[in-house]
């Protein structure tokens, strides 16, 4: 059916059955929400955003333009995602992550509270992420990776970004991550064997790893 706003302008408005919608919430053209979806108050929704069934969005929550939420997708509160980001079926957010534009996650992908994600940042299916990480942009995860805390040594000159951090999924090994590829240390030092610059960045990452451990 269409939805009418507070001036009074329909705005080609889709609402399925048994879909709530809490105090204050915008809903841009095109907006598409299917069954059982439960928003919360304060919610913001931009234009030609498509809500999966199952959908729960916390108080305060904004989806910017083109924004796509998969199937059982919860949203903790004053969670903010840019324009043109796409979550995957089952992925959980806690609250105040921010994530900006085209941003893809998979499929059960859990984001624990402040996470922030850069431009372009893409996470394979399963990926969970400890409470405030952030990821610059350009960052690709593949699947199952489970990170708590994350090292930087910045971009190189091709302008991927090298970081570090322990693997939960795979018993706390420590991984460098640059690009849509992840290696162990000793593999990054064979792959980069004649990148000097990369070898740089993987050398600084472990020097701050183990900085950060005797510092523990």
């Amino acid at each position: 059916m269409d939805h009418t706003n507070p001036n009074g302008l329909v705005v080609n408005v889709t609402l399925g059955r048994y879909v709530r919608l809490g105090n204050g919430v915008t809903l841009g053209n095109g907006v598409t929400l299917d069954r059982y979806v439960g928003l919360g108050n304060g919610v913001t929704l931009g234009n030609d955003v498509t809500l999966g069934r199952y959908v729960r969005l916390g108080d305060n929550v904004t989806l910017g333009n083109d924004v796509t939420l998969g199937r059982y997708v919860k949203l903790g509160r004053y969670v903010a995602l840019g324009n043109n980001v796409t979550l995957g079926n089952g992925v959980t957010l806690g609250d105040d992550v921010t994530l900006d534009r085209y941003v893809g996650l998979g499929d059960n992908v859990t984001l624990g509270r402040y996470v922030t994600l850069g431009n372009n940042v893409t996470l394979g299916n399963g990926v969970t992420l400890g409470d405030g990480v952030t990821l610059g942009n350009g960052v690709t995860l593949g699947n199952n990776v489970t990170l708590k805390k994350v090292f930087y040594a910045g971009r190189d000159r091709r302008g991927y970004e090298f970081l570090a951090a322990y693997d939960a999924s795979r018993t706390n090994e420590l991984r460098i991550f640059a690009g849509c590829r992840d290696f162990s240390v000793a593999e990054a030092l064979t792959h980069w064997a004649a990148n000097p610059e990369a070898l740089r960045k993987v050398w600084y990452l472990t020097a701050e790893v183990a900085a950060h451990k005797e510092g523990a």
